[in-house]
């Protein structure tokens, strides 16, 4: 089982603080939301698919090294919840909206304009941190979104990041939510949001010819830039 890769602070050190962040993560059925929060907050992977009815809810905990603790709490909006009347309630008050795309699936990722202009509608945008993020990079041969307009659909929904994940392998996980950590405290994780010990080592199939172009520099981009924003120390992952 591939795990987040990042050093875990002892009891001792947890000490201080906490604040809590309300994180709701949106986009259309079977991209892999549930696998994302799963895998983060628990570090496996679900390999059979269950389609999440209403929300569910994930915690996690990270720790600056200023010893200020963060807590995450994930909710996980299911796919069918875009034309639910609760949809206003279960987003109500989040600090951050995490859009997910399935990268084999070009119409997940037009789906995102849809979200975000519902989720707008309802007052949910305004004052929180907005990303992006195309899950499935291990699945390299079906891969059916093109770079260019991944960048565009994270520019219309003004998204601070766009990342490319792997809930089966863990790739870029722990990137994604040290990140968003970082933007919404105001602490500097430039460093330590693009170590290479977060990703998962995998061996994947050469591209065939006329495949859309490789994405995997563009949450790099993306991450640099939000990173440049915020100032402070750096956090680790419990």
């Amino acid at each position: 089982m591939a795990t987040l890769g990042l050093d875990v602070p002892s009891d001792d050190e947890l000490d201080g603080p906490t604040r809590v962040f309300k994180v709701t993560v949106v986009g259309d059925g079977s991209v892999g939301k549930t696998s994302i929060c799963t895998r983060f907050a628990r570090e496996y992977f679900l390999d059979s698919y269950k389609q999440t009815v209403g929300l569910d809810f994930f915690t996690r905990t990270l720790q600056l090294d200023d010893g200020e603790r963060i807590t995450f709490h994930l909710y996980d909006i299911g796919g069918q919840s875009i034309g639910s009347r609760m949809l206003g309630t279960y987003i109500a008050g989040s600090h951050a909206l995490i859009f997910v795309y399935d990268l084999t699936n070009h119409d997940s990722l037009e789906d995102i304009l849809e979200w975000y202009k519902t989720l707008k509608a309802l007052g949910c945008t305004e004052g929180a941190v907005i990303y992006l993020v195309g899950n499935k990079t291990d699945l390299t041969t079906l891969r059916a979104v093109r770079a260019a307009r991944g960048s565009a659909i994270a520019e219309a929904i003004t998204a601070q990041a766009h990342y490319l994940v792997s809930a089966q392998t863990g790739d870029r996980i722990g990137v994604l939510f040290i990140s968003l950590a970082g933007l919404l405290c105001g602490v500097d994780v430039s460093s330590l949001a693009l170590d290479q010990r977060d990703i998962s080592k995998v061996v994947l199939p050469e591209r065939p010819s006329g495949q859309p172009e490789d994405l995997s520099s563009t949450d790099t981009t993306q991450a640099d830039k939000a990173a440049k924003r915020v100032k402070g120390g750096r956090c680790v992952i419990i």
